[in-house]
């Protein structure tokens, strides 16, 4: 199961990706994008970049395996190193597209939490108010 909270691991590239796409460049914004992942693309992965990302996001050897496709064998022999991923950049993209995604839902995770965090204050201000209300109808009363 993914970790609900965590660092934004997607950010990184994005901010790479961001910080070039935004200067006053005549590239366009896609070849400068696409320049940005490039550069970032490692030579060839390993069965530790898979492991440490795995671990990252937070889902066990099976769970990536299905993510990506192939056999738990194949994944752990991937891992382990016993041999790796013909299509090394693709899955170098998909475990970044993964990360990318886990911290779009942490994102909206934490503004799920601070709209009931608002909620719940406004609730407890309401019902201090009535409490407040109803002590002082109750001195009137005497």
């Amino acid at each position: 199961m993914p970790k609900a909270l965590g660092s934004n691991p997607g950010g990184q590239l994005l901010s790479k990706i961001a910080t070039l796409t935004m200067s006053k460049s005549s590239k366009k914004t896609s070849e400068l994008a696409y320049q940005a992942i490039l550069g970032e693309i490692p030579p060839e992965i390993t069965g530790k970049d898979l492991r440490d990302g795995r671990v990252k996001l937070g889902f066990s050897q099976k769970q990536m395996a299905t993510l990506l496709g192939v056999t738990f064998n194949t994944y752990s022999r991937w891992e382990r190193g016993r041999f790796l991923p013909h299509a090394s950049n693709a899955i170098w993209l998909a475990l970044e597209q993964l990360k990318f995604k886990q911290s779009l839902r942490d994102i909206e995770l934490l503004r799920d939490l601070e709209q009931r965090l608002a909620n719940a204050e406004a609730t407890t201000k309401r019902i201090q108010r009535e409490r407040d209300q109803f002590e002082r109808s109750l001195n009137i009363n005497k």
